[in-house]
C-alpha cells in the first residue's frame, strides 16, 4: 500500500528454542533463541502476525530494541553484522484460530496465508526462521522465479 508497517510486540525475549526451530536453525533444542511476535499493521489495520526466532547468540542486542517502527533486518545488520543473503519459504493457506482472528480483526475460520520461513547469511547459516500470518483479504504476493 505504499505505507510503512507498524508493529506491536507481542513478546521479545530468551527462550529455548523448541525441535522445530532448533532445526530450523540448526541449534539443539533448548539453546537459547530470541523470540519475537509482532502484530503487524498498515494504516491502522492489522494485516500480518509474524512470530520470528533469531539464534541468541548471535543476536542478543535485539532483545534490547524497540522494534515498533523499525527494519528487523536493518537492526540486525546494524546491531548484529547480520545481512539476510537468501530464504527459504512456504506458504499454504489456512483458517483463522480464535487467537488469531481476534489479533487480526477477522472471523474464526477467515483465511489466511501461512508462511514459514528460514533466512541465511552469505555463508548458508541460518539466521531467522518465522512463522506469519497474513491476512487473507488484504495480502497479495508475487513471487519472482529465476533459473
Amino acid at each position: 500500500r505504499g505505507t510503512p508497517p507498524v508493529s506491536r510486540i507481542l513478546k521479545q525475549e530468551r527462550v529455548p528454542a523448541g525441535v522445530k526451530v532448533a532445526r530450523a536453525l540448526r541449534l539443539e533444542p533448548g539453546d537459547p533463541v530470541i523470540e519475537l511476535e509482532r502484530l503487524r499493521f498498515v494504516q491502522d489495520e492489522p494485516i500480518a502476525l509474524v512470530t520470528t526466532f533469531l539464534p541468541f547468540e548471535r543476536c542478543a542486542p535485539i532483545l534490547q530494541i524497540d522494534l515498533t517502527r523499525q527494519s528487523l533486518y536493518t537492526v540486525m545488520e546494524r546491531e548484529c553484522g547480520i545481512v539476510i543473503a537468501r530464504g527459504e519459504r512456504t506458504m499454504e493457506a489456512v483458517g483463522a484460530n480464535q487467537r488469531e482472528a481476534e489479533l487480526l480483526e477477522v472471523e474464526q475460520g477467515s483465511p489466511l496465508m501461512l508462511i514459514d520461513s528460514v533466512s541465511f547469511d552469505a555463508a548458508g547459516a541460518p539466521v531467522e526462521y518465522y512463522h506469519a500470518l497474513h491476512r487473507g483479504d488484504r495480502s497479495r504476493f508475487v513471487a519472482e522465479v529465476v533459473a
